[in-house]
């Protein structure tokens, strides 16, 4: 069963998120705050494009030119860097444009003849959204000065986020109470960055 553009603004409409339709692009475009992401116009927020392909069967998540990365001594270390959170996460893929240096977000889901769910489609908005936000130090640090280094991390938020969907699901919460688990994941990220 093929999903559509309605079911995920149903899916939006839920937990109040903003967003617009491109009927030029056929995309849904909507945003979420960041902790350390920082935009292109210097906000910290992070651009979200949904798009669903072959009629509804493939869904793409993704965050459009997030960073530019130029050719030199430095790309090497951005790259490493793509690839090790990529090997350290789950879903979450890179993509690298090499002509015009792009480095967007993605998240794609084949549905095939699966009906896409609420809870599915918001473990993929909100994963993509944390981890580049989780991340970003690393990569900013990597296109400034070439070095690869996650020993500031906090612990893996991939095994945090699949931990909060399981005690999520087994509690039968909902979009609330998803929401509540989020707050008390970033809270005890913020206790354990003050502690280090």
């Amino acid at each position: 069963m093929a999903t559509t553009y309605d079911t995920i603004r149903g899916f939006l409409d839920g937990p109040g998120c903003s967003y617009q339709f491109d009927e030029e692009q056929q995309v849904l475009v909507t945003g979420f705050k960041t902790e350390h992401y920082v935009n292109q116009d210097g906000e910290k927020g992070l651009p979200v494009i949904i798009k669903l392909e072959e009629n509804g069967e493939f869904l793409k998540v993704f965050s459009p030119a997030i960073y530019h990365v130029e050719s030199g001594q430095r790309q090497l270390g951005v790259f490493l860097a793509l690839l090790h959170i990529c090997w350290r996460t789950k879903m979450l893929q890179y993509e690298y444009d090499p002509a015009d240096g792009e480095v967007r977000a993605m998240i794609e889901f084949p549905l095939e003849d699966a009906e896409l769910t609420e809870r599915q489609f918001m473990r993929i908005v909100f994963s993509l959204v944390e981890l580049v936000d989780r991340y970003d130090p690393i990569i900013r640090r990597a296109m400034a000065t070439g070095e690869v280094d996650f020993h500031e991390l906090a612990p893996d938020l991939g095994e945090q986020l699949a931990s909060l969907f399981r005690t999520m699901a087994e509690s039968g919460g909902g979009i609330d109470e998803l929401r509540r688990m989020i707050e008390e994941s970033r809270a005890g990220q913020a206790r354990t960055r003050e502690k280090n």
